[in-house]
């Protein structure tokens, strides 16, 4: 068996192998902007020359209780089906495969600190089982409320706007620096003006809004909320950039903005150490499940309890 990085002639043989895997065929334009425009990095196997197994994973930046770092986010991991019956061995392609992108990912002078993801349950337990990820305690929630438009003064007072890519330093860029001033303490991905752009203005296959809230008359920018309806046309929210103190305005914005186009819900997904920053009473939690998930190593379940989540950190909506 023959572990190495993805080569510039693979690309044939991975969207084969993840058609046999998954039953549907990859979009290239996405997989361009995954692993070349976000500068994501990939590992494959290969049996006697056949390719038969990759284990991708996405970079992100993030702010580690304020300093600089990165972390990887696993993407597209994919055994061929006459091989997984080897999954749960300590020699299995996903842990070879895993273990061959950590070890030249994290470690002292190398790019990245650990990954993190949300996998389902049952890569949760294999991935714990092979010893590559904590069995986390960290909950991710999903809060959920019904439209509700704006009161008389509400409205008089603020205004949603839709923001193109010329408007991001513009509002993005404030707000990004007081959520990460408020939220020091945290461990939380960047989400500057380039990071917007890329993850939701750049996707080429999903169509998100990226919302600015601010004050009418005072023309002050409260902060920045990225939405996307899903398939069954509730207002997902996938991204908010603003200090504490405003993040129940975006959800009020939010709710208005469901009022007005219609859609019967908002929700979000966020971990329960910070969903009390959006709870309202009349919020509606269920927990679908997810957990954060992070790999094995130094400080790693200190910073899973302290990862600010929301949907947008993950690759798949």
């Amino acid at each position: 068996m023959q572990i190495e990085f993805v080569g510039p002639g693979d690309q044939e043989a991975l969207f084969e192998l993840f058609e046999r895997c998954f039953s549907v065929a990859p979009q290239p334009e996405t997989w361009q902007w995954k692993y070349a425009a976000g500068a994501g990095v990939g590992v494959v196997a290969r049996d006697d020359g056949q390719l038969v197994a990759h284990y991708g994973a996405l970079i992100r930046r993030v702010r580690f209780e304020g300093e600089d770092g990165q972390a990887l986010a696993p993407a597209d991991v994919m055994v061929a089906p006459e091989k997984r019956g080897v999954l749960t061995k300590q020699r299995g392609l996903m842990a070879q495969t895993a273990r061959y992108l950590f070890e030249r990912q994290f470690g002292e002078g190398k790019p990245c600190r650990l990954a993190m993801g949300f996998p389902t349950r049952r890569a949760r337990a294999l991935g714990a089982k092979l010893g590559l990820y904590i069995d986390s305690p960290v909950v991710v929630d999903e809060l959920s409320w019904h439209p509700r438009p704006f009161d008389w003064r509400e409205r008089l007072r603020y205004r949603i706007t839709r923001l193109s890519s010329a408007d991001l330093d513009a509002w993005v860029t404030p707000a990004w620096q007081a959520m990460q001033n408020d939220f020091h303490e945290l461990v939380i991905g960047v989400r500057d003006a380039a990071w917007v752009r890329y993850r939701y203005l750049q996707h080429p296959t999903r169509r998100y809004r990226v919302l600015g809230v601010g004050e009418r008359l005072g023309r002050s920018k409260q902060g920045v909320a990225i939405v996307q309806e899903d398939e069954e046309g509730a207002l997902e929210c996938m991204d908010l950039i603003a200090p504490r103190p405003t993040m129940p305005l975006l959800v009020k914005a939010l709710r208005q903005d469901c009022s007005v186009s219609g859609c019967p819900r908002l929700y979000v997904w966020v971990n329960r150490l910070l969903r009390e920053c959006l709870m309202t009473p009349d919020a509606a939690v269920l927990d679908r499940d997810m957990r954060l998930t992070v790999t094995v190593g130094p400080k790693s379940e200190y910073y899973a309890r302290k990862w600010w989540i929301t949907n947008g950190d993950t690759d798949f909506r």
